[in-house]
């Protein structure tokens, strides 16, 4: 993991370090109805990519912004859900605006029906220059989202070689990030491809049952 590179690069012992990685509670809920796009008015064909997320600087939500930009040159037909708040909510609003994205973007503010929202997307989106292991983003995995990350900090732990479950981007390439935008909307296939790898990824990775376990065999072997 990245983590574990890291405190090894600080001098620590690659033997001594345990890696137990973030788990969501995986239960069959896929029958839930959305009512999410009904509520915001997005229409039944628009493709939907989402985030959850704190309306920071080391989101990335501007950079988003200018990747959507890009997007819009090449197709229309899709928005762009931010969910949350933060200090840089109506700085955010206003660039959107500035950009004339008004149409693409919607920020409902802060919401607790996250499932509600994430039954209602296409893609689970990620934005950062600095990032952990995101819930949010293992929560998008759990209701068979595939992912468009950043190349950044844990997300390099969701999304790779091994789970094949989505693409990345490294943070401020705009071309390469609203091209896997592109990608996403228009390749069937793929998309098929990385949803069910999500699913496997999160039920077999990042499940909350393996976390728990992993834990509490850790502590147990260190008591012995």
């Amino acid at each position: 993991s990245v983590g574990k590179k890291q405190q090894i690069k600080n001098g620590i012992k690659s033997s001594t370090l345990h890696v137990i990685f973030n788990g969501v509670n995986t239960s069959d809920d896929s029958g839930i109805e959305s009512s999410i796009r009904q509520e915001l008015a997005i229409p039944p064909e628009d493709f939907v990519f989402t985030t959850l997320t704190r309306f920071s600087n080391e989101k990335g939500l501007f950079f988003l912004v200018d990747a959507v930009d890009e997007l819009r040159k090449k197709t229309h037909g899709f928005k762009v859900l931010i969910v949350g708040e933060g200090s840089t909510f109506e700085n955010l609003n206003k660039y959107i605006s500035k950009k004339g994205l008004k149409d693409f973007f919607i920020l409902p503010g802060f919401r607790k029906d996250t499932k509600n929202i994430l039954y209602g997307s296409n893609v689970y989106i990620n934005s950062s220059w600095s990032e952990a292991l995101s819930f949010a983003i293992l929560e998008g995995m759990a209701c068979g989202l595939p992912l468009l990350l950043t190349a950044a900090g844990g997300n390099v732990d969701i999304v790779n070689d091994e789970t094949k479950c989505g693409l990345t981007a490294n943070y401020g390439d705009k071309k390469a990030y609203s091209d896997a935008m592109f990608l996403l909307m228009t390749d069937k296939e793929k998309y098929k491809f990385f949803k069910e790898n999500a699913k496997i990824a999160v039920e077999t990775k990042f499940n909350q049952k393996t976390t728990e376990d992993e834990t509490f065999h850790l502590y147990e072997s260190a008591l012995k």
